[in-house]
């Protein structure tokens, strides 16, 4: 019979270091890739087309980009910037190759960024609302100028996951909450942090 085959692609994107956080577009032709030189690390695209040019998106001399994740109409990612005073969310626009600052939280880290499923919200883990940075909240924010709202408190997250998820619909989040004694209960919020979350 006839079979599917997926052929493993060795590609190197930048520098000599670590290649890391493979994120791939949403129809497939395109995949952004963490690469690391000289200590530092910057977003790399390349198309999956036999012999494209890998493409380097950003720059930074004395920051880590790192986490990317796509926008699902593929205009767009958005990924966290990490310096010596913490972590932001950044985006960029392939129509205008210009990046946006999203988030200036002072000296707490935002991180783990994603789109919502129709691209129109976006959310991420923030620990700014604890003073000893200690606690983990869910963030969401309507659109780039909108203000941020907490879906899920408390949450639970680790260097290999980080903790959340939308909906299929963007409308809600489900996450899990930092609750030893509850068993780490899975929860699932409204993304404007109308109503508590509630347990599955």
């Amino acid at each position: 019979a006839e079979e599917v085959l997926i052929e493993t692609m060795a590609v190197r994107l930048g520098g000599p270091g670590a290649q890391t956080g493979p994120a791939m577009a949403a129809d497939g032709t395109r995949m952004i890739v963490v690469s690391e030189a000289d200590g530092q690390t910057d977003l790399w695209v390349t198309d999956l087309r036999d012999k494209a040019t890998p493409l380097q998106l950003t720059f930074t001399e004395k920051d880590n980009e790192t986490n990317p994740a796509w926008h699902p109409k593929g205009e767009r990612i958005i990924y966290e910037r990490r310096n010596r005073l913490g972590a932001d969310v950044w985006m960029f626009d392939f129509g205008t190759f210009a990046e946006t600052h999203l988030t200036m939280e002072g000296t707490s880290d935002e991180i783990a960024p994603t789109f919502s499923p129709d691209g129109k919200a976006f959310a991420y883990v923030t620990n700014g609302n604890d003073k000893a940075g200690l606690r983990w909240d869910l963030v969401v924010k309507a659109d780039e100028k909108a203000l941020p709202k907490v879906a899920i408190p408390n949450l639970r997250r680790s260097d290999k996951s980080a903790g959340y998820s939308w909906g299929p619909f963007g409308r809600f989040v489900i996450g899990v909450q930092d609750d030893k004694e509850a068993g780490y209960p899975l929860v699932i919020a409204p993304i404007d942090g109308s109503k508590p979350p509630l347990r599955l």
